[in-house]
């Protein structure tokens, strides 16, 4: 409620389109209030928890995805993400090499670039 109560505010402000973003649950958020509305038409997932990436949700974004993990984030295990986004290709999964879900064994200095890289292109 309140991701999607900021995007109500944001909207009546400017006119779009929009990037929804999120790390961890707020990026679980972030994909529910952007797959429910089609004026998203990216998103930005850092350490989505696997057990909040439900297939219908996925199923029902439109627009392109960058998603990123750690290669040893216990919340976001590659186990598990690399089959939920398996099925679907507008999901760029990018994972850091030696980050933890928090980033604070290395890889923090990466997210930046992957995503200036995905607004830009």
């Amino acid at each position: 409620d309140d991701y999607a109560a900021a995007f109500a505010h944001l909207a009546s402000a400017h006119p779009g389109p929009y990037l929804a973003a999120g790390y961890s649950f707020g990026a679980a958020t972030a994909l529910a209030v952007g797959a429910g509305d089609a004026r998203f038409t990216r998103l930005v997932l850092v350490g989505p928890p696997a057990g909040l990436m439900r297939r219908e949700v996925l199923e029902a974004f439109a627009g392109d995805a960058l998603v990123v993990v750690g290669d040893d984030d216990s919340y976001a295990p590659l186990a598990r993400v690399r089959p939920i986004l398996e099925p679907f290709p507008r999901f760029q999964l990018e994972v850091i090499s030696g980050a933890d879900h928090f980033f604070s064994t290395g890889g923090l200095d990466r997210i930046a670039p992957l995503v200036r890289a995905f607004v830009a292109g």
